[in-house]
């Protein structure tokens, strides 16, 4: 996971694989069929490990606005982090495999689609807890929320300081809660 991470599907080789891994690329081959279906369980496993690490109260059912602000929080401080200047692996995924592999695009948009839920459940609790106005539009804040996090992908990979990551997070924020 962490060599596609860093290099991209094309850059890696199954030599760099077997260098990684220390698994013989029979092994490799054996296991996962070839460079392609490893890197879709990478993809996967990345989304699980990362999401765990920086989402974690999010992903509680009564989760709301203070756990979706505290995310936004974690998620900056890892852009602004040398790993997190490495982007968000499904974005990289997005762009440089996604135009031309459709399975691989597809794999990508349900795990948006993951991000996207966990988001929608938080905002709809937080409409119940009366943090939020009745009038929120949750589904489309659900998939801007998860915009958000892709643009700050980009963005700390283009090294952006983290004050302006900061502020980026903090206007959609606002915006959010004036609704």
């Amino acid at each position: 996971m962490a060599l596609f991470w860093r290099k991209g599907y094309a850059a890696t080789s199954m030599d760099d694989l077997v260098e990684e891994t220390d698994v013989s690329r029979y092994g490799l081959y054996g296991v996962f069929g070839n460079k392609r279906e490893l890197y879709r369980k990478a993809l996967r496993r990345y989304s699980e490990q990362l999401g765990a690490q920086l989402w974690g109260d999010l992903l509680k059912p009564d989760a709301s606005l203070p756990q979706i602000q505290h995310a936004f929080v974690q998620l900056t401080a890892h852009a602004s982090s040398e790993l997190g200047r490495r982007g968000c692996m499904l974005c990289n995924t997005a762009t440089e495999v996604g135009a031309h592999d459709e399975e691989i695009a597809k794999d990508v948009r349900q795990l948006y689609d993951r991000v996207t839920k966990v988001f929608e459940r938080a905002l709809v609790n937080a409409k119940r807890k009366n943090q939020l106005t009745q009038s929120v539009d949750t589904a489309g804040w659900a998939r801007q929320l998860t915009g958000l996090t892709q643009s700050l992908a980009v963005m700390a990979r283009s090294r952006y300081p983290a004050k302006e990551l900061g502020r980026h997070v903090k206007f959609s924020l606002r915006l959010l809660t004036k609704q």
